[in-house]
Parts: C-alpha cells; sequence; structure tokens
C-alpha cells in the first residue's frame, strides 16, 4: 500500500507530498490542476519512461520518492533475491531522480535498473489510465484476459506452447535456409572450401611467425652486425698497427709471468688464470670468425622470409587478427562445409524435428483450448454480475471462442460479445459499446482481477468517463466495495464517486512569484461539502447543492 508520496520539481509541482490511507482516496480538481501529474509522477517509480520535459523550469533535477508498506508475499522473494533488505516496519522506498541526460532508480537506497522497477511496480501498483478501457477495442487483448483469468496453471501452459513456437518458428528458417537456392548453396561451399585449403596449405605457426620477424630483422641490419663483429674480431684477435691484439697483449702478460715464476711460485696461480681467460679469448674469437664467415647474406633468402610473413599478414587481414582467430575461422568455416555437403541429413533431421515440435504444440494447444473453455463460463457469468452492479441489469456478456491458425498463444482466438439491453442478441464489444459501457466493462474486469492479483493499491485516471446518473452511483459503490480489500487512488469529476472517499484531496494551481504551481490539500468534512456541491452545481454552489452534497457525504458514513 502507497502510504506516502513525496514530489519535487517535476512538472508544474515544486513540492507536493501526497499521503493517501488505506480505503478509497478521491483526488479532483479543475481541469489541468495536475490530478494527472501525480499519477505521471507514480508512474516514474514504478518503472515508467523518464524525460527530462518532466524537470521544472529552472530546476536541475526531478525527484519522486513513494513509500509503500507492505505485507508479506511474493515481493518479499523478489527483494530477497536482489539482495535488497526492507526498511523497518515492512517499508519500500523507491526514489527516482531524472537530470539533464542522466535517471537514477534507487529502491531503500540501493541503485537498480528501471526493469527492476517495472518488475517491482507489477507486484504493487495497477495504473488505468484515462484511456485505457480502449484497450478492450484490441481483439487480440480478449484472449489475454480470458488467459489471466485462468490463472498460474493455464498461464503456464502457455508460455510452453510459446517457446515451442519460437523452436518451430527457428526450424522452419533453418529448413528454409538448407533448401534455397543450390547454386546459391554450390557458391557458398566452393568459397569456403577455398578459404579452407588457403588457410591449411599456409601452415601457420606463432612460433615460426616470432622466428621469421627475427631472421628478417636481422638480415634487414647485417651491415650494423658486420660493423660490430667486425671490430670485436679485430680488436681480440687481429689487432692494428700500433694496437696489438687482446690475444697478443694476453701473450705478453703470460710471457711476464712465466719468468717471475722462478723468482716466486705464488706467481703460477697468476699466470694459470691468464692462460685460461687467453684459452676462452681464443675459443671466442674463433666463434666471432665463424659467425662472420656465415654472415653472407643471400638476396633470395631475404625474399623468401618476406614473402612468408606477407602469407602471414594477408591471412590475418582476411580472417583474424591472429593465428588463434584465423584457427577459430578454420572451425567455424569447416563445421559449416559438413552441413552444406550433408544437406539431405539435414533436412531429413530438421523434418522430423519440426514434426515432433508441431506435434506437442498440437498437443498442448489442445490442453490449453480445454482450459479455456473450463475458465470461460466462470468469466462469462462473473463479468454479467459485476456488470449488473454497475447498472447494467439487463446485460448480456460471453467469449466467442473459436480455433485459428496455430500460433504463439495456441490455435484459440477470442472475442468478447456484448448486449447492454435485453433482447438484442450478443455482437461484438468493440464494435457496439459505447465509451460508457467499455469504461464499466474495464472496472468490472478490475474488479475481478484485483482479487486474482493480490496487488494491493488500484489507480483509475477518471474510469467514470462517459458516465453519469445511476450508472455512475453505482460505479461509485463498486468503486467503495472495491476499496474494503484494496487501496484505491482514483482521480474523478463525479460528485457522486467523490462522495464516497475515505480521504479526498483537493488540487488547484496557484500563482507565486510569477510561475504556476500545482498545490494539494486534504479536505475536511467541511471542505468536502463545498468541494462536492461546487461538482453538482458549478463555481458558486446554491444552499440545495450543498444539502445535497452533505447527503451524499453523510450516505457514506
Amino acid at each position: 500500500m502507497l502510504v506516502h508520496l513525496n514530489i519535487k520539481d517535476f512538472a508544474l509541482i515544486d513540492h507536493l507530498i501526497l499521503e493517501p490511507g488505506p480505503g478509497l482516496n478521491i483526488l479532483t480538481g479543475e481541469t489541468g490542476a495536475g490530478k494527472t501529474i501525480i499519477l505521471d509522477a507514480l508512474g516514474l517509480i514504478l518503472g515508467g519512461r523518464a524525460s527530462t520535459e518532466y524537470i521544472r523550469t529552472g530546476s536541475k533535477k526531478a525527484i519522486v520518492q513513494g513509500v509503500f508498506q507492505l505485507k508479506s508475499g511474493p515481493i518479499d522473494n523478489i527483494l530477497e533475491e536482489w539482495g535488497i533488505a526492507k526498511e523497518d516496519n515492512q517499508l519500500l522506498i523507491i526514489t527516482r531522480e531524472i537530470s539533464q541526460g542522466k535517471s537514477i532508480a534507487k529502491i531503500n537506497d540501493q541503485i537498480v535498473t528501471v526493469n527492476k522497477l517495472k518488475e517491482l511496480g507489477k507486484q504493487l501498483v495497477d495504473i488505468h489510465g484515462q484511456h485505457d478501457h480502449q484497450s478492450l477495442l484490441n481483439i487480440d487483448k480478449h484472449l489475454d484476459l480470458l488467459d489471466a483469468y485462468g490463472g498460474s496453471e493455464l498461464l503456464q501452459l502457455r508460455e510452453m506452447i510459446s517457446e515451442l513456437y519460437q523452436q518451430l518458428q527457428q526450424n522452419k528458417q533453418k529448413l528454409q535456409e538448407l533448401i534455397q537456392d543450390p547454386k546459391e548453396r554450390a557458391r557458398r561451399l566452393e568459397l569456403l572450401e577455398y578459404q579452407q585449403r588457403e588457410i591449411e596449405e599456409a601452415n601457420l605457426d606463432s612460433k615460426e611467425e616470432q622466428e621469421l620477424i627475427e631472421q628478417r630483422n636481422k638480415l634487414q641490419n647485417i651491415e650494423r652486425l658486420r660493423e660490430a663483429v667486425g671490430f670485436a674480431y679485430t680488436r681480440i684477435y687481429e689487432g692494428e698497427e700500433y694496437q696489438p691484439s687482446v690475444i697478443d697483449s694476453l701473450g705478453s702478460v703470460l710471457d711476464k709471468l712465466r719468468n717471475a715464476v722462478d723468482i716466486d711460485n705464488k706467481i703460477e696461480n697468476f699466470y694459470q688464470q691468464v692462460e685460461q681467460e687467453m684459452i676462452k679469448i681464443e675459443e671466442l674469437s674463433r666463434d666471432i670468425n665463424n659467425y662472420i664467415e656465415e654472415m653472407d647474406i643471400n638476396p633470395m633468402e631475404l625474399q623468401e622470409i618476406e614473402d612468408r610473413i606477407n602469407t602471414y599478414n594477408e591471412l590475418k587481414r582476411k580472417y583474424g587478427n591472429s593465428i588463434e582467430e584465423i584457427m577459430n575461422y578454420l572451425e567455424d568455416i569447416a563445421s559449416e562445409i559438413d552441413y552444406l555437403k550433408n544437406t539431405e541429413n539435414q533436412r531429413i533431421q530438421l523434418e522430423q524435428e519440426q514434426q515432433q515440435i508441431t506435434d506437442k504444440l498440437n498437443n498442448l494447444s489442445q490442453q490449453l483450448h480445454n482450459k479455456r473453455m473450463e475458465v470461460k463460463p466462470n468469466l462469462e457469468e462473473n463479468i454479467i454480475s459485476q456488470l449488473k452492479d454497475l447498472a447494467m441489469d439487463k446485460v448480456q456478456f460471453s467469449v466467442d471462442l473459436q480455433q485459428t491458425k496455430l500460433n504463439s498463444r495456441g490455435f484459440d482466438k477470442a472475442e468478447f460479445l456484448f448486449s447492454p439491453n435485453k433482447g438484442e442478441p450478443v455482437k461484438s464489444l468493440v464494435k457496439i459499446a459505447s465509451g460508457g459501457e467499455l469504461a464499466r466493462v474495464m472496472l468490472a474486469l478490475k474488479s475481478i482481477f484485483s482479487d486474482i492479483d493480490n496487488i494491493s493499491t488500484l489507480v483509475f485516471d477518471e474510469v467514470d468517463t462517459g458516465i453519469s446518473g445511476t450508472a455512475a452511483q453505482k460505479v461509485a459503490y463498486k468503486l467503495q466495495s472495491l476499496s474494503d480489500n484494496t487501496q484505491i487512488l482514483c482521480v474523478t469529476h463525479l460528485p457522486q464517486v467523490a462522495s464516497k472517499a475515505d480521504e479526498h484531496f483537493k488540487l488547484s494551481k496557484s500563482d507565486y512569484n510569477g510561475r504556476t504551481a500545482t498545490e494539494i490539500n486534504t479536505l475536511s468534512r467541511q471542505d468536502r461539502i463545498f468541494e462536492i456541491a461546487k461538482m453538482i452545481d458549478g463555481e458558486e454552489p446554491s444552499k440545495t447543492s450543498l444539502e445535497h452534497a452533505e447527503n451524499m457525504i453523510f450516505g457514506r458514513d
């Protein structure tokens, strides 16, 4: 149940707080006073579409916050699944902020997606807009309403059919693609086989690719290598005219140390160490010399390396940014080649699957049809009972259920048939019902579904459109009856409906500092008498209308 609605900088609203109670909460006011704006704000925290146009001119953001008093039920499971804890006293606080380019949704201070708000909102509030009864003019909706009345078992059966029907359509699409123009299939197969050969014959290897890049780098920089190793060989082994080689210098060192060994035998250790280093350096010089001899560049070798690297690059350009991606693509085309080559087997398999799915669909659709036939009389009886409560004593109503082509909802189509007058046969509701009659049929459906859906708050925006006199009085009693078990918020222009309020809120527009703003006031009993008298008589109610208004309200009390 909605217990608090706080709206800031939203459309014409500067700051407004609505605190509806249990029972019937009535909102009245002149046209344009902002009644629908409040319902728009409520819709926003239930997952409605955000728009920067909602932001009050001159403000940076609009904020709407709703506080709901919860009972134990399905909502507990949803919140637990999302990891959201309820506030103390089973309160749920939903906040929506709209600013330029951004919308934030929160449940108990935890940021959530708008889709989650929508999912939760369906469990909290059912809003019936000004023109929602016109949805009854869409015959497709009639089957949906019948199924919803049938309850979870029927809806689960319908969901199974919907999923199977989707599988059937996918199967048909695959079969259609399989038996498409054989020339096109042959062209596709030829292309894939060419790509397969091109990749396989390249014999790609990531290790080889790296080695090729290193070899190319070496060959492209051969002169720098020659200069570096040539300099090293000369200095180590050959020496220059005025500068002996490292080998010659070490030879001189050995001669000096050899001559000193006789003087001090400790020199022998130095001599041996230098001798070992000289042997190592001689080996190094031989390795360098061998490297130099192998450095003669072969132009053909460099070209072969370039060609091989180009092969790698070309295949990457065509089939993937890396060897791994190319090999994954190769696996994909191999599967498609196998698929195209085995067309006949695939066709047989798909046709068998299609028949199996169709058989299941027909079986489940027959079960669904039987369920609908069981539900139909009860819905008809219930709607007739509700409509009689709404001043349609002679009403006839039936659901015409006929079989049609198999689709995602089975093979049934439904249409509501209706006759408001005694002796007249039922005809299509879509074709003969007036606006007021449609509104009452929708109210009857809402009354029925309020018990089924277990939603704690119903909102009606001028559900009494096109209704007056006795019918208006009956609608008022129906809303009053509904409010015994469900919180009702109702925007109305009818005094008959307003007189039944448990709480009566009046909206008005005022000018402050040159700007228009919507205000709301909770009416006292005396204020209610005056407001309802105005609704009866006009701006300046007469004594008679005041007395009549008082009698209407006391009739409620």
